[in-house]
């Protein structure tokens, strides 16, 4: 994959918390794919710690919460898998119900908080423990490319399944750049990275069919998943078999 995407980008050697990395951070070849749950807001409120985030709606009471699975094969260390479970959420002030979810999902800007984010190696926990606050964790996830046309990846610490997310390969064309802003609270104070991302094959859809989650029943993160009320269905899905991002450091929110 040749581009132009990461021209220009200036990048420095940091070292925090005992970890030393070089930022921002460029992954030149990767696969997403996103499915979007409705929740209880009552719920995912107990799990967000910061007064200024607020859940989006849907309708009063029903939030929603993201379901992605990375493979980064190409990054600026070695190739890794990761998953992310995130709240989507607007900062410092409270979202309209429906009307504003569907703006946040035809944007080419979301913000979530993160609240897991389990990766496959040790590096890539490190750098986001350290550098950006972010939860991970290691633990084993794995992609199985189905012969009905769809992907499963599957989550699981120690041989204990936590969920597994079953996407479909839907009709993809080339997209305009997304903006993704993801916050993490340090010390009860709020913290803002942004990655930006050149979606090259892109496609999203509201078909209930069109992605499927699983979550299972023994490991605690689990048993939180299983309180949250999530729906049966999708809200919406978002499939990316390629693209390239730049992970860009973690700032003070007031540093807009």
């Amino acid at each position: 994959m040749v581009s132009d995407f990461f021209n220009g980008i200036i990048k420095w050697n940091i070292e925090r918390n005992g970890t030393s990395h070089t930022i921002p951070g460029f992954y030149r070849e990767n696969f997403f794919m996103t499915a979007i749950y409705t929740a209880s807001t009552s719920k995912i409120k107990e799990k967000i710690p910061h007064p200024e985030l607020y859940p989006v709606e849907i309708m009063p009471g029903r939030c929603l919460i993201a379901f992605t699975a990375f493979e980064y094969r190409k990054p600026d260390i070695e190739p890794y898998n990761e998953v992310s479970i995130a709240f989507v959420v607007s900062h410092n002030k409270r979202p309209l119900t429906l009307l504003t979810a569907l703006r946040l999902l035809n944007s080419p800007v979301s913000s979530v908080y993160v609240w897991k984010l389990p990766v496959t190696t040790e590096s890539a926990r490190a750098g986001g423990v350290d550098l950006f606050n972010y939860p991970k964790f290691v633990a084993d996830i794995t992609f199985l490319h189905e012969e009905n046309n769809s992907i499963t990846c599957i989550l699981a610490d120690s041989g204990n399944e936590i969920l597994r997310i079953t996407g479909s390969r839907i009709k993809t064309r080339m997209n305009s750049q997304l903006r993704f802003i993801s916050f993490t609270v340090e010390n009860g104070i709020l913290l803002k990275v942004n990655q930006l991302v050149n979606p090259i094959e892109y496609g999203t859809t509201l078909a209930k069919e069109a992605a499927q989650l699983q979550i299972g029943n023994n490991h605690p993160i689990s048993r939180d998943l299983n309180t949250m009320q999530i729906g049966k269905n999708p809200f919406a899905y978002q499939y990316c078999p390629t693209s390239e991002m730049i992970l860009f450091p973690a700032r003070n929110i007031i540093d807009k």
